[in-house]
């Protein structure tokens, strides 16, 4: 898990220094290290902000998953709702620009509307 966290973050970096990765990311340089290094996991609102200005097309799903918040499944039962076929390394494409983004609970309220406007079609 901890190999997967470091090589997401790691891509998400790109080809900027840490420190700048850091202040784009809007946290502290240090932080970024002791996660790296093992030290620290980091919490769901660090993993959105390094998202939120990662390069590489890594995503807040992504690294959710690689630092043990929730499982690839959790996201594979949502697929029928929410995504779209994987990309190439098996990373559900979201099908609502954004959804990705979203915190956990937000994401189990889009769950439940999608899930009262499919009941309502059906029971037409």
């Amino acid at each position: 898990m901890e190999k997967k966290l470091n090589y997401l973050i790691k891509k998400a970096q790109g080809n900027r220094t840490q420190n700048a990765f850091a202040m784009n990311c809007g946290i502290n340089s240090a932080s970024i290290t002791r996660i790296l290094n093992g030290e620290n996991t980091p919490k769901p609102e660090i993993l959105k902000k390094i998202a939120s200005h990662a390069h590489n097309n890594v995503t807040y799903a992504q690294l959710m998953i690689a630092a043990g918040f929730i499982n690839k499944s959790d996201l594979q039962e949502l697929s029928d709702y929410y995504f779209v076929p994987e990309d190439q390394q098996g990373n559900p494409i979201p099908a609502i620009e954004g959804l990705d983004k979203l915190e956990p609970d937000d994401v189990d309220l889009v769950r439940d509307i999608v899930k009262s406007l499919l009941n309502r079609k059906s029971n037409k």
